[in-house]
């Protein structure tokens, strides 16, 4: 329902009536312009008004003419306003902020106020006014080089690798979908909404940033054609590297040219094999060739790779040393488990230890090594000996030395 003071303004027929309500309108938009500028826009506004319905209807039709169809004739009065300021190269009123303003209405403000101060700073130079003709017309490569610029940030974020030009068909495809794209954004074909032209001005300005990096680059390339080259030989030759590279060492286990021992074989020095042999290390510690990844106490558990060779049989009894080789073994298909968490197994299922040679060459005996100390009985008796044979040299010769003495008288007889 619209009140009085609508009634009146909508339904008062005739062209003048209208058009002074049209004029006020137009002028109401206008409102914030200064009382000169306004009546130097506005002031022939009924006098145009009235010549262009006269030209075009007759009496009849002017004399029922009301708001609403001058309206739909010549615009919204807004829209007429707006378009009175344009050709007056007048900006459009400051927004009065309602509450908190959007990022993309923030974004819109400075776009704007970027435009109208470069706008303002090409009109006080002859210079930049004369040549932005010519780089309007140039706009057209400008947009063939957005596309290229857009190629290569691509090409650097999904290949990792710079071309000056594509390297095969998919590249070349992508180049010109993003190339005719470029092209005709700036042609108007597409995007011409307040947001698309803000994400447009956001990308040309990304491929703007870019282009300093990515010349950077192919001036770098320009100086240095086999750059190229000396990467591409550093990561094959890296790359080769790492496959010839052996495998890392094994840190459980014991391992003999890569290969795990599943079982331990022990010979005497007569070459002969020494059946429950213990083994320990340098510091006493049990030798046990445990499961890969696992522990015999818990390898039902722990999923682990069992040998081919099976689960020893020292693991199963429980009181019998881990270390003593070669195992026994059985395969883990013949155990059976038992409630108490034990297992029973045939007997006839257990695997003797198959020995690598029935028997090794014996050790060469060693000579020249300390000589074995006689018994007490013998030394003793060699002893006496040498005692008694010391006693009867001393004999003789104490007869020897008296036996002039006695001869002596006889001779003076």
């Amino acid at each position: 329902m619209s009140t009085t003071t609508d009634t009146t303004t909508t339904d008062t027929t005739g062209a003048a009536h209208a058009v002074a309500a049209y004029a006020g309108a137009v002028r109401h938009h206008l409102s914030d312009l200064q009382p000169e500028t306004l009546d130097e826009l506005t002031g022939g506004l009924e006098a145009d008004l009235n010549d262009s319905l006269a030209d075009r209807l007759p009496q009849a039709e002017l004399d029922r003419l009301t708001l609403t169809d001058l309206a739909r004739r010549f615009g919204d009065p807004g829209d007429y306003a707006a378009e009175m300021r344009d050709a007056a190269g007048i900006a459009p009123p400051a927004s009065v902020p309602t509450g908190r303003r959007t990022l993309g209405q923030v974004l819109s403000e400075a776009a704007r106020g970027v435009g109208e101060r470069w706008s303002a700073f090409v009109a006080r130079h002859r210079v930049l006014t004369a040549i932005t003709p010519v780089v309007r017309d140039l706009r057209p490569a400008w947009w063939l080089v957005r596309g290229w610029l857009l190629y290569q940030i691509l090409q650097l974020l999904v290949a990792q690798n710079w071309a000056l030009l594509p390297q095969n068909a998919v590249a070349w495809l992508v180049f010109l979908a993003v190339t005719l794209t470029s092209i005709q954004w700036g042609r108007g074909a597409f995007g011409q909404g307040r947001g698309a032209r803000t994400i447009g001005h956001l990308v040309s300005a990304l491929s703007l940033i870019a282009a300093l990096p990515i010349a950077s680059n192919y001036l770098a390339f320009a100086e240095n054609p086999n750059r190229s080259n000396t990467v591409a030989s550093y990561d094959a030759g890296f790359a080769d590297g790492l496959n010839a590279a052996p495998p890392p060492t094994p840190t459980d286990g014991v391992y003999f040219d890569g290969t795990r021992a599943d079982n331990l074989f022990v010979y005497g020095p007569d070459g002969q094999p020494i059946e429950g042999a213990q083994i320990v290390d340098q510091d006493g510690n049990p030798l046990i060739l445990q499961p890969e990844g696992g522990d015999w106490r818990t390898w039902d558990n722990d999923g682990v790779g069992i040998p081919g060779s099976g689960v020893p049989l020292a693991a199963l009894e429980g009181d019998a040393p881990l270390n003593a080789f070669p195992y026994r073994t059985l395969s883990p298909a013949e155990l059976i488990p038992e409630q108490d968490g034990g297992w029973t197994w045939d007997s006839e299922a257990v695997r003797e230890p198959q020995w690598p040679a029935p028997s090794l060459f014996p050790l060469p005996e060693t000579h020249g090594g300390p000589e074995e100390p006689a018994d007490a009985d013998t030394a003793q008796s060699e002893e006496s000996e040498e005692t008694g044979s010391d006693e009867s040299s001393a004999d003789d010769s104490a007869t020897e030395e008296s036996a002039p003495e006695d001869a002596s008288p006889e001779e003076n007889d």
